[in-house]
């Protein structure tokens, strides 16, 4: 067996939507088996459920694997797969052959059984609710969305009890079964995939394996005896007393990760920790949880798939779809409802692989819509895992979502290709993603929607506290928080308006930060201080207004022009232009500070950009001598601003009366030649004319790169058309592939049952005819060359053709056989003066009818005469 996780790259504990995942309640009537008795089973209820899903080439892979399981785990077996609806399937006739275990074929309503193997008919989909197998025929109608029976079956398990069922991947192209494995290990069931290079068919597997999950792989043979160790060991079997359990039991755990990824993993319910521990421990046979924090430090490869256990990564687009139904409307009741010039800003942390960030984006557009408003929206979509982040920001999903999303949202915002979906560009524009610690990083501000689901639940109380604080903290009075239907607000319940106490829809009530925020803000990043504005923003707005008067006020009185610019030129403001040296220039709108002063202030400033971009100095003064009655004579000023915050460097300019100052250079035009100054002057021109040029280039790149875009779309919408026939073509033959295997394995059985009829026919010593209902020879035993004489190739002919020593009356009662259905027997004298015990019996097809005769004839010649020698005697 080989753990294909390899070096992956560890997850750290923050993802939404099952991301970290416990497995649910054990069910009131769930059969419990005791470790290292995993063959039992209480009233009737499998132990296990052990579901295997296989495509092309799955039957030899089923046979190996069921070659090797005894006949009394205790486990229910489920088989998944693609088989034709347009043949029947022989798979539980073939596989009956390699088990003593029971085979049938799934049907409605039928309940798995111990001891069982269940396998699913063809042409439908299969899901396991309450108890029982659920049957629904697949969509084969033209333009269906792919059929992915093992990830609907696997799905519908991880609803229902996957803490005691063990998946298995075998053989099959495609990659069905690589979603559903996530959202059974996610409710703590166990993982298997056959390993690629014993598979006949090796898409399927490395599929699975290739999402990190999966507990081990090998071949058939193997995985067999892997599971039924699982069997014996109890691995699946519900542990006494976790939900009362402490940190301190997981606490060597919590410190061998800490010291393998200085990451620290306390926030964490201690339960969870201790399920998925005690699920790895078992896989490992390690006997102590010291131990196995011991093979932590030891192993990193362990410790990544011990933090790959508790990080999986389970979400759907709309996923409760009735509670984002109801947060749609009460979105464009409320925040949507009437246009507005601030972005509506929303948060969405630990957003995992984003269905739920693209699912936010799809309703909040279409709220938009409705309400006929123009709004711009900003999603902030955080995660501290970056492979989550890189996927999310890919935003490629595979077919499946169709099932969620529906064919009018995959249409409108959705690009197919092949068999994966990629959101369209005018949806992820909506959306930035970021790396972000929810449980210590500080929190986003003025958002207007925060949308934290399915994370809270697994969190210590304290943690939780810490993180509902946050949120509080990061919305707008009245905005919106949006929970799971499994978390609640606990102690910051008094700071939110309950919207809906079923979908968990809340608002914020006031401005306020919160005793556990102020903590968390001293301990963790300096947040008080920054929060303070955000938190009287109404006050702030109002000093700075104020301020901005006091400074206008000062800097007219001492005529001074001052504007704040980039270090490229830009203009950015214009606080005054007590000294009237700025202008509006003709032609085209435009922010460029050369363009809006004169000919000498924009040498003087040009040349003192340069010298701050080049970093000679933190400041730049020139004199310069403006032109005018009387002439005046200036100094322009340029001060370096460093960045602040997320902005970057700004330059002050100042224009004033000219001063003495000690380290000025002039740039008194006054004192050039006419030549001189008519040849500066051309060269701006130039520059501008440049300028001018290259954006028009620009432009013009633009537009035919448009063009070019367009023309892509529609060869990527072409090769989606052919990448879908493709597909349709590579599932058929899936198919037909398994249908041809089935036979060939029918076929097989057929020549060994013809051998053995051939070889009885030529070895036993009475005459038997095999005549079809035309009466033409079918088969023959050698013996009938005392009735007939017959060879091999008279096979097909009629034996009225034949010279016979039985007479006419043998055909006539052949034919009255065949029309009737009934036996005939009597004795008949030949020709040759031989007695014979004719017996004329109906053919029986496998359908039931008469298909021609069989007639046996058996020489009681010495009967005949010693019973004449008795009656003359």
């Amino acid at each position: 067996m080989t753990d294909p996780r390899g070096d992956s790259t560890p997850q750290p504990p923050e993802h939404a939507h099952g991301q970290i995942v416990e497995p649910s309640g054990t069910p009131a009537n769930a059969a419990k088996a005791p470790a290292g008795d995993g063959g039992s089973a209480m009233d009737g209820e499998p132990c296990y459920l052990v579901c295997l899903g296989a495509s092309a080439g799955g039957l030899e892979t089923l046979e190996s694997f069921f070659t090797s399981v005894p006949a009394n785990t205790g486990a229910a077996f489920v088989i998944v797969s693609h088989l034709s609806p347009d043949f029947k399937s022989l798979m539980p006739e073939l596989l009956s052959r390699h088990t003593k275990m029971k085979v049938r074929t799934a049907e409605e309503g039928l309940a798995p059984e111990p001891n069982t193997i269940s396998i699913i008919p063809p042409g439908k989909n299969m899901v396991f609710r309450g108890g029982c197998l659920r049957l629904e025929s697949q969509d084969r109608s033209s333009g269906h969305i792919l059929q992915l029976p093992i990830d609907i079956f696997l799905h519908s398990v991880s609803i229902e009890r996957p803490h005691r069922t063990v998946a298995i991947i075998l053989s099959g192209t495609g990659s069905d079964g690589s979603r559903g494995i996530k959202a059974l290990k996610a409710g703590g069931g166990i993982v298997l995939a056959q390993s690629p290079e014993t598979a006949r068919f090796d898409g399927m597997p490395r599929a699975a394996i290739d999402t990190g999950i999966v507990d081990a792989s090998g071949s058939p043979n193997e995985l067999s005896n892997f599971v039924m160790d699982l069997i014996r060991k109890g691995a699946l079997t519900d542990l006494p007393g976790d939900d009362d359990v402490g940190a301190s039991e997981v606490l060597p755990v919590i410190e061998a990760m800490r010291a393998q990824f200085q990451q620290d993993v306390s926030y964490l319910r201690p339960s969870m920790l201790r399920r998925r521990v005690r699920r790895r421990m078992a896989l490992l046979n390690v006997p102590s949880i010291a131990a196995y924090a011991e093979r932590i430090v030891d192993d990193a490869a362990e410790a990544r798939a011990l933090k790959q256990d508790t990080l999986i990564g389970v979400t759907s687009f709309f996923r409760d779809s009735d509670a984002f139904r109801y947060l749609q409307r009460h979105l464009a009741g409320t925040a949507l409802r009437t246009p507005s010039t601030d972005p509506f800003r929303v948060w969405v942390p630990a957003c995992s692989s984003g269905e739920e960030v693209y699912s936010l984006a799809i309703i909040i557009r279409e709220a938009l819509e409705a309400n006929g408003v123009d709004r711009d929206v900003k999603i902030f979509a955080t995660d501290v895992d970056e492979d989550s982040l890189a996927r999310a920001s890919r935003a490629t999903y595979p077919i499946s979502i169709a099932e969620d999303l529906g064919p009018a949202r995959i249409e409108k915002y959705f690009t197919g290709h092949g068999d994966t979906f990629t959101v369209k560009t005018s949806l992820r524009e909506m959306v930035i993603f970021a790396h972000h610690n929810l449980v210590r990083d500080p929190p986003f501000t003025k958002i207007d929607l925060a949308s934290c689901r399915n994370f809270l639940i697994y969190l210590t109380p304290t943690a939780q506290e810490s993180v509902l604080s946050s949120l509080h903290f990061s919305l707008n009075r009245n905005g919106t928080l949006f929970l799971g239907s499994a978390e609640a607000l606990g102690r910051l319940e008094g700071e939110f308006e309950t919207v809906d106490t079923r979908f968990k829809v809340f608002t914020k009530s006031r401005y306020t930060i919160l005793p556990s925020m102020r903590l968390r803000a001293g301990l963790q990043d300096p947040m008080v201080s920054a929060a303070r504005p955000l938190i009287l923003s109404t006050r702030d707005r109002d000093r700075d207004t104020l301020n901005r008067q006091v400074l206008e006020t000062l800097v007219d009185r001492a005529e001074r022009s001052v504007a704040v610019l980039t270090t490229e030129g830009g203009l950015l403001d214009i606080v005054s232009d007590a000294a009237h040296v700025f202008r509006v220039p003709k032609g085209r709108v435009t922010s460029d500070i050369a363009r809006m002063l004169a000919d000498p202030l924009v040498v003087a400033v040009t040349t003192g950009l340069q010298r701050l971009r080049r970093g000679d100095e933190r400041d730049a003064t020139f004199a310069v001598a403006l032109a005018g009655e009387p002439p005046r004579r200036m100094t322009a000023r340029l001060t370096h601003l460093p960045a602040v915050g997320n902005e970057k460097d700004r330059v002050l300019l100042v224009v004033e009366s000219a001063r003495d100052e000690g380290h000025t250079i002039s740039f008194d035009t006054s004192a050039l030649d006419q030549a001189t100054a008519e040849r500066m002057g051309e060269l701006q021109t130039e520059l501008l004319q440049t300028r001018e040029s290259l954006q028009a280039t620009i432009e013009e790149l633009q537009s035919a790169n448009e063009e070019q875009q367009s023309t892509n779309e529609e060869l990527i919408a072409s090769n989606e058309e052919l990448q879908s026939t493709n597909e349709e073509l590579q599932s058929v033959n899936e198919e037909l592939f398994t249908v041809n295997v089935e036979y060939q394995n029918k076929i097989q059985e057929l020549a060994v049952v013809a051998a053995d009829l051939n070889n009885l026919l030529r070895n036993i010593d009475i005459s038997i005819l095999f005549l079809d209902d035309d009466l033409r020879v079918r088969k023959f035993t050698p013996a009938i060359d005392q009735i007939v004489k017959l060879v091999d190739h008279d096979v097909g002919r009629s034996i009225e053709h034949f010279a016979h020593t039985l007479g006419p009356e043998f055909v006539a009662s052949a034919r009255r056989v065949i029309e009737t259905g009934r036996p005939h027997e009597e004795e008949a004298r030949s020709i040759t003066g031989a007695w014979l015990m004719v017996r004329i019996m109906p053919y029986v097809t496998h359908t039931g009818r008469t298909g021609g005769v069989v007639a046996t004839f058996v020489d009681i010649t010495a009967i005949k005469n010693a019973n004449e020698m008795t009656r003359v005697a």
